[in-house]
């Protein structure tokens, strides 16, 4: 922002002059006859500094305000020190450096030592495993999440190619750049050695070499495939991954059920031809995706099993009419055959006297467009029970035969993605127990999230599982195989956000075309749209450590700058990690940041009101063009504009008695000031 305003020369011929401070405007004759002043409206609370005085008899006065840049935000506090391979020091302000008692120019005296001194830049990553409930795990593969927040994308290489995260002790760990977006969110994974049940353990994200010398052993980027890093770094919980770029392994891997081929070695597509006998395709992986689950008393107990299921997917249609649709469906825990069924030979007791085919399957269903009320939402979960012998609507609790699709859950949003690639994720739950009546029970509960690949937007979620508690009772009969007698069957009520469902050792991933129209075509007077296509680049199973690890960042910590000896400091306790702590002394100090570029910056220092003895050290590239204060409540903030005639370090002298809490350095003249014309 910008204006230039006229001012009279005088003022009833008296010589005056107009001054900018962050509580008033004042306007004052220069003998000291007038004195007026006005409000700035609570601008000075907005911490950008107001100040400027101009003369009347320049004639014109200019208001600016020019848009500035952190390079630097420290934040000041004590180090206390190391135990069990935990950092012990106070709260750091998101977004900071961090900048403690002992942290020296060269040498910050603190555990760890700095693993690579190429690398100038780290952020702590914080591991807690912490509960009565948690696992002692080993080579287990934890994601991180970057944003502009709180990570300077420009001080790294501008592919991420410089990353690197070490344990404590200095030893490198594998890591994969999963999605590098430097104006955004970008997702890093990185393999933990080890960390015990009920400890807290630190990593370290190291970066800032624009020019790094690559070590590809260690650094995997978005264009590996998860196949090559889980080969040479095995993570036992990933537990089936398909880029399906070969036909001979698409074949060995999958049982296909229609019309399903490679294309360019780089996905699968799967084809539906419309007609009214249905002939969707749908294919299904030999390999079981999930195992036994353990004993938990509730769905959240420790020892239940938690995949996740995560897919590349894109369809296209030919018809794109008001009461056409055409769909992806994703069968997350499916029996080897799907189309035709599967011969079980054992019953599960359910109720106290009824007992049910044991073999059900899932059907997500993401149709792509929504135009008719015809047409379910954008996305839909449906069980589909299948067997030689009797099913049951979960639902509506009736009998169905020997096949019958049971809608379950629509989410509330959708969106029409046609030809875009978007990520799948499903969360899938498995657990198994007693109620209270000491009767077995077997469970499932999903999260469903379809996500646009190149925005990142969820443009569907929902969720289904297992309700514990609220039971009805529904009247039914056996029939099958050996007769039967009637009885009980207890499901959720009312009509269900949440399934009962068994799954067993020998269940399987699957993925289908046109499944759902053929489904539901007749039952629904659902028509879908001729001639689709579903394309997968890759999918992965992972299984989940639950209760999994919980993963923070703490502040940014860097070799360029430091004090130069070790200091005093406090915390006081309160909230605001910010003001809460800080370094002091009663004898000078300096505190010294490096290779600062060619350039004018505004420096903001958080001080005590009464300890407030700070100034930069001026030499011939560094020189102090303004300086004012601020007093607010216990603080005063401290401005100062410095100059630098080329690349130099920025010294910070404090003396006599002084305690600084925060610090920031920001390029370009910052806050909003006066200037004549």
């Amino acid at each position: 922002y910008e204006r230039i305003l006229d001012l009279p020369r005088d003022i009833g011929g008296l010589d005056y002059y107009i001054e900018l401070t962050s509580d008033a405007i004042y306007v004052n004759s220069t003998d000291g006859s007038v004195s007026e002043r006005s409000t700035t409206y609570k601008a000075g609370e907005l911490g950008i500094g107001l100040f400027g005085k101009v003369y009347g008899g320049s004639g014109r006065l200019k208001i600016i305000c020019e848009p500035t840049k952190y390079l630097y935000r420290f934040d000041f506090g004590v180090y206390h020190g190391v135990e069990n391979q935990t950092v012990n020091f106070s709260s750091v302000e998101l977004g900071y450096y961090r900048v403690s008692n002992n942290w020296t120019l060269g040498n910050p005296n603190e555990e760890p030592d700095w693993a690579d001194p190429s690398l100038k830049y780290r952020i702590p990553i914080i591991v807690r495993n912490i509960g009565n409930d948690t696992k002692n795990i080993s080579k287990y593969w934890i994601k991180i999440t970057l944003s502009p927040a709180y990570f300077d994308y420009g001080l790294a290489n501008e592919s991420g190619y410089d990353l690197a995260i070490y344990n404590f002790t200095g030893k490198r760990l594998p890591c994969w750049i999963e999605k590098w977006n430097p104006r955004g969110l970008s997702m890093v994974w990185f393999m933990i050695d080890n960390i015990s049940r009920n400890e807290t353990r630190y990593f370290y994200l190291y970066f800032g070499n624009k020019n790094p010398t690559i070590n590809w052993d260690y650094l995997f980027t978005p264009d590996n495939s998860t196949e090559v890093i889980y080969n040479k770094f095995s993570d036992d919980n990933l537990i089936f991954f398909d880029d399906f770029d070969n036909q001979l392994e698409f074949i060995n891997n999958w049982t296909i059920e229609g019309d399903a081929e490679i294309v360019d070695n780089e996905y699968v597509k799967l084809s539906y031809v419309y007609d009214v006998s249905g002939n969707g395709t749908v294919i299904i992986t030999r390999k079981n995706v999930t195992v036994e689950p353990g004993m938990p008393e509730r769905i959240n107990a420790t020892n239940a099993t938690m995949y996740f299921i995560e897919a590349k997917v894109k369809v296209s249609d030919d018809v794109e009419q008001k009461d056409n649709t055409s769909d992806v469906d994703l069968l997350p825990a499916v029996s080897k055959s799907y189309k035709k069924g599967s011969t079980v030979s054992s019953w599960s007791r359910v109720g106290r006297w009824g007992r049910i085919n044991t073999s059900m399957a899932f059907v997500i269903c993401l149709p792509q467009f929504k135009n008719s009320s015809k047409i379910p939402n954008a996305t839909s979960i449906w069980v589909y029970t299948m067997g030689n012998y009797i099913s049951w609507d979960l639902l509506n609790g009736t009998n169905t035969g020997s096949g019958k699709v049971t809608y379950c859950l629509n989410s509330s949003v959708g969106t029409s993605i046609k030809d875009r690639w978007s990520i799948l994720k499903v969360k899938l739950y498995r657990a198994r127990g007693k109620n209270e009546t000491g009767e077995p029970f077997r469970i499932t509960a999903m999260e469903v999230k379809c996500i646009d690949n190149d925005t990142s937007q969820i443009y569907n979620y929902m969720t289904a599982g297992y309700l514990y508690s609220d039971y009805v009772n529904m009247s039914t009969s056996r029939s099958g195989e050996g007769g039967g007698r009637g009885g009980v069957i207890e499901i959720p009520s009312p009509s269900p956000s949440y399934v009962i469902a068994r799954i067993s050792r020998h269940d399987c991933l699957g993925f289908g075309c046109g499944l759902f129209c053929d489904l539901v075509n007749k039952s629904y007077h659902f028509n879908s749209s001729e001639d689709q296509e579903v394309y997968i680049d890759w999918v992965k199973v992972r299984r989940i450590v639950v209760p999994e690890p919980v993963v923070y960042l703490g502040g940014i910590e860097s070799l360029n700058y430091g004090w130069d000896h070790v200091v005093d400091a406090g915390d006081l306790g309160g909230p605001t990690p910010l003001l809460r702590d800080f370094n002091n002394g009663t004898a000078n100090a300096i505190f010294t940041v490096e290779d600062i570029p060619k350039g004018r910056y505004t420096i903001k220092a958080t001080m005590n009101k009464s300890k407030d003895d700070l100034t930069v050290i001026e030499t011939s590239n560094v020189k102090i063009l303004k300086t004012y204060g601020t007093v607010s409540g216990d603080f005063k903030i401290k401005w100062l504009v410095v100059e630098l005639k080329d690349k130099a370090d920025i010294q910070f002298k404090f003396y006599n008695d002084w305690r600084i809490y925060a610090l920031t350095i920001q390029k370009g003249e910052g806050g909003i000031r006066l200037e004549a014309v």
